[in-house]
């Protein structure tokens, strides 16, 4: 976890997030007659380096979830303010003012 919180750290400081290249992206080739060993041996020291990369890619897919998750927080709040709080001050005037208006005009005529 010390990792995630040094890339959240740096995420902060930069506000960009580090791209890190998967070793599997990289063509391997086997020009020997022992190619199947050769195979063998590139796919288990690929799948211990995987293990690694994985989790670091776990990371930083969780630190762009949380990153979505802020800016969707923001955008509801956005919504919040320019659309629902308006209409909804803009129905309770209307009825602050009706009942303002029954109260005065009530204790004016009657």
């Amino acid at each position: 976890m010390n990792l995630v919180n040094e890339i959240l750290e740096a995420e902060m400081q930069t506000d960009m997030i580090p791209t890190i290249e998967h070793p599997l992206a990289e063509s391997t080739s086997c020009s020997s007659e022992d190619g199947e060993d050769n195979i063998n041996e590139t796919s288990t020291e690929n799948s211990e380096v995987s293990t690694d990369d994985d989790d670091e890619y776990e990371d930083l897919a969780v630190i762009e979830a949380r990153k979505q998750w802020e800016e969707s927080l923001v955008q509801l709040s956005q919504v919040l303010n320019w659309v629902v709080l308006p209409l909804l001050g803009k129905f309770f005037g209307r009825k602050a003012a009706l009942w303002t208006w029954k109260w005065v005009a009530n204790k004016l005529y009657h």
